[in-house]
């Protein structure tokens, strides 16, 4: 099933008819939420415009820049209300779902839009539902979409454009790691598999070869899952601490591991037990050693 929403900088509800041919759009398309820009009218007349919409509610920023008409199957809240821009969060009861709306009127300085650029940031920094943003920027993305009037220049919307990159930047990064993972770890695994197998070929520069041209991907599969799984296991993930009890909490992990060390290098005497040595066969006899000795006096 297919919504609509209708978002119009309309510049003055009772000019050119303008209102009619949103009561028109209304009655052909049937729109969830109508959001108006600049409707430059006392928004104590606001429910008048809402009972010819026929819609359920209505909502105006004190501003009067942004009026909203919501439709009876929608249910709503307010979730963010700032200078230049409202966002909402709707349940739309024919399809079970919900959906985030930021409808926007921009300032004209991109030093004063910076503030809406921080706020937009922040919603998306966190967004999982569905989200639809519209409404009046007041900016270009480039000069070439500029008809007529007086010319503009970089500065005056380079902050739109960063913000839309930083946008696409943002979701295409989520996306890369959903598709491809960690894509750090893949290459570090691919180095791990390019070793095993040079270190294959030079003990047995035949054998390896063959079994790469008669296995091809799935002897790079096989490696892959190898390497993995080695990686797997040289990670540390639980030790004993001075107690004798295992300590699986990654912070308690890492307090586990300090103490240890503290207690290694702060402690007077010595605490190794020596003993255990008296099992290694020694490797030079007594009169071995004492030469051993005389040479470093002699070198003295």
């Amino acid at each position: 099933m297919m919504i609509k929403a209708l978002i119009w900088n309309i510049r003055h509800v009772k000019t050119q008819q303008a209102f009619q041919r949103v009561i028109n759009m209304q009655r052909e398309f049937g729109f969830f939420v109508v959001a108006l820009m600049e409707p430059f009218h006392n928004y104590r007349h606001i429910q008048r415009y809402r009972r010819r919409l026929n819609m359920e509610a209505v909502f105006a920023k004190l501003n009067g820049k942004i009026w909203l008409f919501f439709d009876a199957i929608v249910v709503w809240e307010i979730v963010m209300d700032t200078h230049q821009q409202v966002t909402i969060k709707l349940y739309h009861q024919d399809i079970s779902q919900h959906i985030m709306c930021t409808f926007v009127y921009v300032k004209c300085s991109s030093l004063e839009r910076l503030e809406l650029w921080d706020s937009l940031y922040y919603l998306a920094s966190d967004m999982e539902l569905p989200w639809m943003v519209g409404g009046d920027f007041n900016v270009l993305l480039h000069e070439d979409e500029k008809i007529g009037g007086l010319p503009v220049h970089p500065p005056e919307y380079e902050d739109f454009a960063f913000c839309k990159l930083k946008r696409v930047k943002a979701a295409l990064a989520k996306w890369s790691k959903n598709t491809y993972g960690d894509i750090f770890k893949q290459l570090a695994i691919r180095e791990d598999i390019v070793r095993v197998k040079e270190m294959l070929f030079e003990e047995e520069p035949t054998k390896a070869g063959i079994t790469w041209f008669t296995e091809g991907d799935r002897s790079t599969r096989f490696f892959y899952n190898y390497v993995n799984g080695k990686r797997q296991k040289l990670q540390l993930k639980r030790i004993q601490d001075n107690n004798g009890a295992w300590v699986e909490n990654r912070k308690a992990l890492a307090k586990a591991d300090v103490e240890f060390y503290e207690r290694q290098f702060t402690q007077e005497e010595d605490p190794a037990d020596l003993s255990l040595l008296a099992n290694v066969p020694a490797m030079v006899t007594g009169e071995q050693n004492l030469e051993l000795v005389d040479i470093l006096l002699w070198k003295k």
